[in-house]
């Protein structure tokens, strides 16, 4: 019983030339503003001129001008409630994503697929850009749909997050997904990576390679999640300082991620061949 999820973008029915952001709004705004200005000041010439006419019937051409200036505002809203760079003029339940034929407005389709059979056993759309967090209500829509939950759960590394990495040690499937090292710890294969410190559980210390201890400083946040900063003091005297300190601070700083052992054991559980 081994499924595998990943997501597939699915073209919108709305053409890419109904993506708006904002500069393309303000100009687009600005000309409109600037054709029912002129019609205005002819307007107001023509009633100089012909003060009998009853005629009080808006030109069909400012009539469409005024219902492209309430549709121009309405997208204005939209890109101000939804905070986003983009907005899809003609289809706004859509995102603009990247996909196989570039920038177009897309859904995320997430699929659960059984890999022996290759049936499709869960699926959901979704308006997500990209595959973060979608894997445990996956797996809860495979329960809801069989009965019953999967052995194994494959992924690719783009579902790897911070909560998804929390949420596997508690689910029902053993879950396979690679991890990948940030792009410059990976590169660096000298005795002084990050990987080669060694965390004390119990005192909460890094140990790094010439024994010294990093204490814990602190946590904090940015876009890719929760870390906690350890640093070292007394660097200077060590005969490794060169090549190991950096920065100007005079200690080793490391970070490490909250999730870091899950990481970790994620790793460890894929070097097997049953995982491979």
């Amino acid at each position: 019983n081994v499924v595998s999820t990943d997501g597939s973008k699915i073209r919108a029915a709305a053409s890419k030339k109904q993506i708006y952001n904002q500069d393309r709004l303000e100009r687009e705004m600005a000309a409109v503003e600037k054709i029912l200005q002129e019609a205005e000041e002819i307007d107001a010439l023509e009633d100089e001129q012909d003060r009998g006419s009853t005629d009080d019937k808006l030109p069909e051409h400012l009539q469409d001008t005024k219902e492209r200036k309430a549709r121009l505002q309405q997208i204005a809203k939209q890109l101000a409630l939804r905070d986003a760079k983009y907005v899809v003029g003609s289809e706004p339940e859509s995102r603009v994503m990247e996909t196989a034929d570039g920038i177009r407005p897309a859904y995320n389709l997430q699929a659960s697929v059984d890999a022996q059979s290759q049936v499709i056993v869960a699926m959901d759309l979704t308006q997500a850009v990209n595959d973060y967090g979608a894997l445990p209500a996956m797996s809860d829509e495979v329960e809801r749909v069989t009965g019953m939950s999967a052995d194994t759960m494959l992924v690719d590394g783009g579902y790897v997050d911070e909560e998804t990495l929390s949420w596997t040690e508690e689910c029902n499937s053993d879950v396979l997904m690679p991890v990948a090292q940030h792009w410059r710890e990976s590169r660096r294969d000298d005795l002084f990576a990050n990987r080669c410190f060694l965390l004390d559980d119990e005192r909460d210390v890094l140990i790094c390679p010439a024994g010294r201890e990093l204490t814990f400083r602190g946590e904090y946040r940015t876009d890719s999640g929760g870390y906690r900063r350890y640093q070292a003091s007394g660097c200077r005297s060590c005969s490794f300082y060169s090549q190991c300190v950096s920065n100007s601070l005079g200690g080793r700083r490391i970070s490490v991620s909250i999730v870091e052992p899950q990481r970790v054991k994620m790793r460890e559980k894929l070097k097997s061949a049953h995982a491979k």
